[in-house]
């Protein structure tokens, strides 16, 4: 990330803060930040159906520079666990359905690559999740696009679960999902869903996750990044999934893996049921 663009960034989080504030309705509220010479404009507007407007300009010295915010991704909490998200555009603007009425809060994150930042679960709902005798929500969030729906939760145990919802696909849609360890290391889940006319939803094991740690989500991996998946680690994938239509799906999938890779998912689908 270039230092310009970053520091359009925390100005656009300063002004969406500002706006946060604010009584937003169908006309575009606007309110700036500005930091030396630099200033970021943030204007939103909502329609009753519920989808959020949301647009930027960066300004300098009264003109508009060449670099631009596309590929940002901006969510929208609703409550304390509800998430929309949305990615910039090359105008620098983009629509968030899905946004209900009530109190907003915004993020901004930004990151290389073709995954989607996931937001954090808000601190104090987490920590009231963690001292709660039964099973928590802790996080709902729905991708750019609508493809994707993923609820995170905690188990009376203390165990994190992630379940998956997939939209009707004409093909096989693998999913990975990157997150941060408690040992401050990272691991990664795959998720296949067959081809389907209707939703498909998946439930696995976040071992280990920490809720104050980044995440990701790859809507869509490509089928040959599959075949250079470390067999343990897609072996892990395997054990993760608690749904048994996730685990038929990987029954599905051995005859398009690696001697190696077969060989550990065979050997997880044989341990049983999770």
């Amino acid at each position: 990330m270039t230092g310009d663009r970053a520091r359009s960034l925390t100005l656009l989080r300063d002004a969406l803060q500002l706006l946060q504030s604010r009584d937003i309705g169908a006309k575009p509220t606007e309110d700036r930040a500005r930091s030396g010479t630099l200033e970021v404009r943030a204007t939103v507007s909502a329609e009753p159906g519920g989808t959020l407007r949301l647009g930027c300009a960066v300004v300098t010295l009264g003109a508009v520079p060449p670099h631009d915010l596309a590929g940002a991704t901006i969510g929208v909490r609703i409550g304390p666990s509800r998430f929309c998200l949305g990615v910039l555009d090359r105008t620098n603007a983009c629509e968030i359905p899905g946004v209900l009425a009530g109190g907003w809060w915004f993020t901004v994150d930004d990151r290389p690559g073709t995954a989607v930042p996931l937001p954090l679960p808000d601190p104090e709902h987490s920590f009231a999740a963690d001292h709660d005798a039964s099973e928590g929500e802790l996080l709902r969030a729905v991708t750019p696009g609508r493809r994707t729906l993923l609820v995170l939760r905690r188990t009376a145990a203390g165990e994190h679960r992630l379940e998956i919802g997939s939209g009707a696909a004409a093909d096989w849609r693998i999913v990975a999902v990157r997150y941060s360890r408690t040992d401050r290391h990272e691991a990664v889940r795959i998720v296949p869903f067959p081809p389907s006319p209707i939703l498909s939803s998946a439930i696995l094991r976040l071992d280990d996750f920490d809720v104050r740690g980044a995440w990701e989500v790859q809507e869509d991996l490509p089928p040959e990044d599959l075949a250079r998946v470390p067999p343990r680690q897609l072996a892990d994938s395997v054990a993760a999934a608690l749904s048994s239509g996730t685990r038929r799906a990987w029954s599905r999938l051995l005859p398009r893996l690696s001697e190696e890779q077969r060989h550990e998912a065979e050997r997880e689908l044989e341990g049983g049921r999770p």
